[in-house]
């Protein structure tokens, strides 16, 4: 599953895709990629 976070509010969201409209601040706004890809950031978490 994939992690992603809203560009506008911050609002972290777990799926295989971003949804159309931010559940927390209800704008249509753009999710960033919030997946860890690398073993020093802290696996990814939230």
């Amino acid at each position: 599953m994939n992690k992603w976070r809203c560009s506008a509010c911050g609002y972290a969201f777990e799926g295989e895709a971003p949804p159309e409209k931010c559940p927390s601040c209800q704008s249509v706004c753009s999710f960033v990629d919030a997946n860890c890809y690398i073993p020093d950031c802290g696996g990814g978490s939230l």
